[in-house]
């Protein structure tokens, strides 16, 4: 009975981790033009675009405040490799694969957590 309730648990893990449909969305926003762009990231009032072509992710970029404004952030589909051009511009800049997950930092340690538990599970601690 235990070997069928892992194997449910990681069959449920695995299938929330599947992408559905071929498009991938991005947010795309700037705090240069709407302030909701900004860290706590208000999900609601702000637009998508697709990223579907090859070699290209969502992006979240800070950059560092200048002249008495504050930090611009940036959302959006971009090539790969844009963060490690900008690397010494940029406070924060992280390009990733999964829908919409360039609202947040911290999606990171959240995954992360969420794998912990499931090894913890699987080995019964």
């Amino acid at each position: 009975m235990a070997k069928y309730s892992e194997i449910l648990l990681l069959s449920a893990f695995f299938f929330c981790l599947l992408e559905i449909g071929t498009a991938k969305l991005c947010f795309s926003c700037t705090t240069l033009k709407n302030d909701k762009c900004a860290d706590p990231f208000n999900l609601p009032t702000t637009e998508t675009v697709s990223c579907d072509e090859t070699g290209y992710g969502c992006m979240k970029q800070i950059l560092p405040a200048a002249g008495g404004s504050s930090k611009i952030v940036h959302r959006g589909c971009t090539p790969k490799f844009y963060c490690s051009t900008l690397s010494s511009a940029s406070e924060h800049c992280t390009v990733c694969d999964v829908e919409y997950c360039n609202s947040s930092s911290v999606l990171g340690p959240s995954l992360a957590v969420g794998l912990f538990v499931l090894v913890k599970t699987w080995i019964g601690f």
